[in-house]
């Protein structure tokens, strides 16, 4: 096993924390399997409560605060609904005792701006390392009432500069944004986000030397 390692995952579907725990048993020696724990929990901006989800649904489907359910599809409304536990990253920080997080990834359908502001006080801490978030478009969730660049400043405040994944090229997202437009450049598709802190030795720079290109460059090389 590798020393001092650890992954985390938190998934809300039971279904697929079930199948989570059957592949892992299948794939993984013991050794490695020991260093991994899936948490049935829902992960948002605020620490605690409950929320309703889906059960045996696919991934995909919303999420609601308690009570709310009227804000779920349709298909999932018709579908057995099952409290699930709530938490926020600081939170579980704080309750676990951790130090840092070397990498974080988020791939929650739109929800990401909601963990990304249940992070901030571990960012703002720098004991998140880096990270990769979603963003969708057409917008789903958060992204329906908020914009890229809130996710953006929000994360270059804490200390951390993002970049576009392209498929061939990093291309630089903080400081790139015009005033009067919401990103620096047409956003066809959905696309993952990583952020590194200007914190760690050599963390951003060694992203800078990278090969990134700006968006001056960037739509010869998406």
């Amino acid at each position: 096993p590798i020393p001092n390692f650890k992954v985390y995952g938190f998934e809300a579907s039971r279904d697929l924390v079930r199948h989570w725990e059957i592949n892992t048993k299948t794939v993984m020696s013991e050794d490695v399997r020991r260093e991994w724990e899936v948490i049935h929990s829902a992960v948002s901006d605020l620490p605690g409560g409950t929320v309703m989800f889906p059960d045996g649904q696919d991934e995909k489907q919303s999420i609601s605060s308690e009570g709310a359910d009227s804000l779920l599809p349709s298909s999932a409304r018709t579908a057995e609904m099952i409290k699930v536990d709530n938490t926020n990253v600081d939170e579980f920080v704080k309750v676990r005792s951790l130090d840092h997080i070397d990498f974080m990834k988020i791939d929650v359908n739109g929800h990401d701006l909601s963990v990304l502001r249940g992070s901030m006080g571990s960012i703002m801490a720098n004991k998140i390392k880096g990270l990769i978030f979603e963003f969708t478009s057409p917008p789903l969730a958060d992204w329906l009432t908020h914009k890229l660049s809130d996710a953006i400043g929000m994360l270059n405040e804490g200390g951390m500069t993002c970049y576009l994944m392209g498929d061939k090229k990093l291309v630089r997202l903080t400081g790139c944004f015009a005033e009067d437009h919401d990103t620096p450049f047409d956003v066809p598709t959905t696309f993952n986000a990583m952020c590194v802190s200007r914190r760690v030795e050599r963390g951003a720079a060694l992203i800078e030397l990278l090969d990134v290109h700006t968006v001056n460059r960037m739509k010869n090389h998406l």
